[in-house]
């Protein structure tokens, strides 16, 4: 359900006739993408929410590869919720709740030539028009609820997981879509606590903004953060990060954000 809210809400898309600029749905979507949220193979509560919903939409591939990947059950993921509200521009991505805690513009402008560290693999996803590095051996294990995008795990499901999700008719402004979608994501998440959503300034896209929240994902507390952004007129994408809320300032939650940041590279 969040993703598909989140999705919605970046699309300027509405179930209600509003042209766009009315409340979503229930689903996460993402900040510039127009889709619901996915399941990631059944880590999400019993609430109605899958695992990391919150992104852009996008289909699933199998098992890490671009393609179709069942949509899960599970509605309970972040779904442009986790989303970070950091200070992209000049965070470590190692802050605490309450700090920024996401990464800066540690590459080129459009994530190429950036430095890939040991232990990670660039994959691209043709399907959801992107390319990013992930840890090896982690493989897409769900799809964002309306077949926005992908979700990326290590073989338990995580957390820590990314998903991103993609929309070809982005809204103009980033902070306003998480904004009008932060109520629907309070309401369809177990233990939903509010970190943070601001616009923050990366690459020189247009719009970007940070939601980061703390939520419980099957018994478990988790924090994420989610970047919803334009790149043009014609794609826009959420990039959610999920970790432990305790493995959040640890080295592992840290170079996976930091890293899939920095590495992002929109398709054509």
């Amino acid at each position: 359900m969040l993703a598909a809210i989140l999705v919605l809400a970046l699309s300027g898309d509405d179930t209600d006739g509003s042209g766009g600029n009315g409340a979503p749905d229930t689903s996460e979507g993402t900040a510039g993408v127009d889709g619901e949220e996915g399941t990631d193979s059944g880590n999400a509560e019993d609430t109605g929410n899958t695992g990391n919903d919150d992104a852009a939409p996008g289909d699933g591939a199998d098992n890490g590869t671009d393609g179709d990947a069942p949509e899960s059950d599970d509605p309970a993921g972040p779904d442009a919720g986790a989303e970070g509200s950091g200070n992209p521009g000049g965070g470590s991505g190692a802050g605490g709740p309450g700090d920024n805690g996401a990464p800066g513009d540690n590459g080129p402008g459009d994530g190429s030539g950036t430095d890939v560290p040991d232990g990670f693999t660039v994959i691209t996803n043709e399907r959801y028009r992107f390319a990013l590095a992930l840890p090896d051996g982690w493989t897409q294990t769900g799809t964002a609820g309306r077949d926005s995008g992908a979700i990326h795990s290590g073989p338990g499901g995580g957390p820590p997981k990314v998903q991103v999700d993609f929309t070809p008719t982005p809204q103009t402004n980033a902070e306003s879509a998480w904004r009008v979608l932060e109520p629907a994501v309070r309401g369809s998440s177990t233990g939903y606590e509010h970190l943070s959503i601001e616009t923050v300034e990366w690459r020189d896209y247009p719009t970007v903004a940070d939601w980061q929240f703390i939520r419980s994902e099957g018994g478990q507390r988790v924090r994420i953060l989610n970047r919803g952004f334009r790149v043009d007129d014609n794609r826009g994408y959420a990039i959610m990060v999920t970790c432990a809320e305790n493995a959040w300032d640890e080295e592992e939650c840290r170079t996976i954000r930091d890293t899939a940041l920095a590495t992002f590279r929109p398709l054509d």
